[in-house]
């Protein structure tokens, strides 16, 4: 929680920052924020390198703790994730269950 609560942070005063630097200089109405968003992206890339990739290092982590089945934060009971394999199985009984006996074909178009 700490990087996302970091990066978002700064990124927020980046933003704030460029706007009041253009609202000084005189750039003023819808233009104002507008220019702010563009310039922040830009700017955010280019100066909160670390902070994105601590975040980025953290919810790959995260993934890959989650898909090694050890996440430490599902609750009791919570169901599995479907796979690919279990979508195939209910597609297959549903298929199976549409065509009509001794014909060999599916029922519709």
């Amino acid at each position: 929680m700490r990087p996302l609560l970091t990066y978002t942070v700064l990124r927020l005063g980046l933003f704030a920052s460029v706007m009041a630097a253009l609202y000084l200089i005189g750039v003023r109405g819808p233009a104002n924020p507008v220019l702010a968003a563009l310039i922040a992206v830009m700017l955010s890339y280019l100066l909160l390198r670390a902070p994105r990739e601590s975040l980025a290092r953290r919810w790959a982590d995260r993934a890959g703790r989650r898909s090694a089945g050890d996440d430490g934060v599902r609750a009791p009971g919570r169901r599995r994730r479907l796979t690919l394999d279990d979508d195939t199985d209910a597609e297959d009984a549903t298929l199976a269950s549409v065509q009509e006996p001794g014909d060999g074909r599916e029922n519709g178009p």
